[in-house]
């Protein structure tokens, strides 16, 4: 009789070393000055999303403010799980905007590129949502700055 053996495999990475990290996976425009007001503010627009980013597709935000954090999810179809980033779009009027999309998260990285970070905005940057379709007819979401 062949013996079986039970394997445990370790992670490089502890336990609390996942919690220790945990503000490194997470990016955040939202002014923290250390308050608690400004720390739930952030914890809020992470956890209490007001609106799915593709059910505003055409519509103009003024952006304010953003977060970006690592998130974990399995892909409806083929069940695979993914880790990829979350983009939440805040407006001025506090209004949150979620999406789990390269094509966000690239217009956004430009975006920064070219205006700097909204927190150093004087005002909210005005954008619009489109919707597009690659050379193989895929989806994306992405960005249009308007006047």
């Amino acid at each position: 009789m062949e013996e079986v053996k039970n394997e445990i495999i370790m992670s490089e990475n502890s336990i609390a070393t996942d919690f220790e990290n945990s503000n490194k996976n997470m990016y955040s425009t939202i002014k923290n000055d250390g308050t608690i007001e400004a720390k739930k503010k952030i914890y809020n627009a992470l956890n209490n999303t007001s609106e799915t980013l593709s059910d505003h597709v055409g519509e103009v935000i003024n952006l304010r403010d953003f977060i970006a954090h690592k998130a974990i999810y399995e892909n409806e179809e083929t069940g695979e799980v993914t880790e990829d980033t979350r983009c939440i779009l805040i407006g001025d009027d506090g209004t949150s905007y979620s999406t789990i999309s390269k094509g966000i998260t690239s217009a956004i990285q430009q975006i920064f590129g070219i205006f700097g970070t909204p927190d150093l905005w004087s005002q909210p940057l005005p954008i619009k949502i489109i919707e597009k379709k690659s050379r193989k007819g895929y989806k994306y979401l992405t960005i249009e700055v308007v006047e």
